[in-house]
């Protein structure tokens, strides 16, 4: 049904392809199911009632198909998610390990080469950036654990931080009254 207009139809009050002949007349509009849906006796009555209950089934159904095939690519998509941040955690955790082995002292790597590549990769801002995120969210990780064993959560969601960040008083003025 190329080149058609999608009409809210008043009949069977879906939306639906207008009737070429429904947009002409100017009444109010028909979907092509609904343009012979006249008539005010109790047969007419019954069968425009259970073309209606058609209708309504196989939209029912193509929602139904819908909301399944949406959420199977929510499905597939949120598997892509988890597996592209288990391939960046472990890229960044490597990296911390080469970084242990590689970072410079004065002129020299750690690794006793003058200009070692692994060094000038790993001190490169973005990369070093990475690093140290991990190696700050490790360190969180680490204190909140012994912090509070008991209480410990798997996920960022259980986690009281303000046991690692406890809020700092602010001192008073020099010249306030109160001090």
């Amino acid at each position: 049904m190329q080149h058609t207009r999608v009409i809210h139809c008043v009949c069977c009050t879906l939306d639906q392809p207008a009737a070429p002949a429904a947009l002409d007349a100017g009444d109010a509009p028909r979907c092509v199911r609904c343009l012979e849906h006249h008539g005010v006796t109790l047969a007419d009555i019954a069968r425009r009632e259970a073309d209606h209950v058609q209708l309504y089934r196989r939209a029912l159904a193509d929602a139904q198909d819908e909301i399944f095939f949406a959420q199977s690519e929510r499905d597939v998509y949120g598997d892509r998610v988890q597996a592209a941040y288990a391939a960046r955690d472990l890229l960044v955790r490597t990296l911390a390990r080469v970084g242990a082995v590689h970072h410079s002292r004065g002129g020299r790597c750690s690794c006793g080469r003058r200009g070692c590549r692994v060094a000038d990769v790993l001190a490169e801002p973005r990369v070093a950036r990475l690093v140290r995120g991990y190696d700050e969210e490790q360190r969180v990780l680490r204190e909140l654990r012994t912090a509070n064993p008991e209480l410990w959560g798997d996920s960022w969601d259980d986690i009281d931080v303000t046991l690692v960040y406890p809020t700092r008083k602010k001192k008073a003025a020099g010249r306030h009254r109160a001090s």
